[in-house]
């Protein structure tokens, strides 16, 4: 039986499903870090395990703290957003600052999973380095997906492009600072070695 540091960042249809799926014994010594929101279905399904709520930068240095003392195995969980990714700014959030958790010389294992809970894939031993390029690359090519597919989409679309368009754009514009802050404010208080 392993011993594992899990810090979940899917919605809760996704990882409760995924953590039903673990071995009872691995699931109820697991330390688990999630989102609030997650944490309330956590609770509510009865979910065992030692339960931990990411808020943010804010509680950047506490999950450091349980990831760094439990001696455990970290892997961090992500998944797809249960819509686009201006409704799911706290998953994306969770995101971005999971790599942050690793001391600088940690590994962690990354899962990724579908919809629905499933295991799609599982790459171990990553630096935080490593994370980090992936885990953003990830979020960047989300993103170019989902801006021109919105303007498609749009309803009336000839019509409705002059006004999606500088709305995608404005939209947009209001995402990257809040990243790049996130991220930036991450670098700044994460410990150095």
């Amino acid at each position: 039986m392993r011993r594992w540091t899990l810090i979940v960042t899917c919605a809760a249809p996704d990882a409760v499903p995924f953590l039903l799926g673990l071995p009872a014994e691995e699931l109820e010594q697991a330390k688990l870090i999630v989102t609030p929101h997650l944490a309330q279905a956590l609770e509510e399904q009865r979910i065992p395990g030692e339960v931990h709520i990411t808020a943010g930068v804010s509680t950047l240095d506490a999950v450091r703290r349980i990831a760094g003392c439990s001696r455990q195995p970290i892997a961090i969980v992500i998944g797809p957003d249960p819509g686009n990714p201006f409704r799911c700014k706290g998953l994306i959030r969770a995101r971005l600052l999971a790599p942050w958790a690793l001391g600088p010389a940690s590994c962690a294992d990354l899962i990724e999973i579908r919809s629905g809970g499933g295991a799609s894939r599982i790459l171990t031993g990553l630096t935080r380095r490593a994370l980090l390029r992936r885990i953003y690359v990830r979020e960047g090519l989300q993103l170019v997906e989902y801006l021109p597919r919105r303007v498609i989409e749009s309803p009336g679309a000839p019509l409705r492009a002059g006004v999606a368009i500088p709305m995608t754009f404005i939209t947009l514009a209001r995402l990257l600072p809040f990243v790049a802050w996130t991220e930036a404010r991450a670098r700044f208080r994460a410990p150095r070695s």
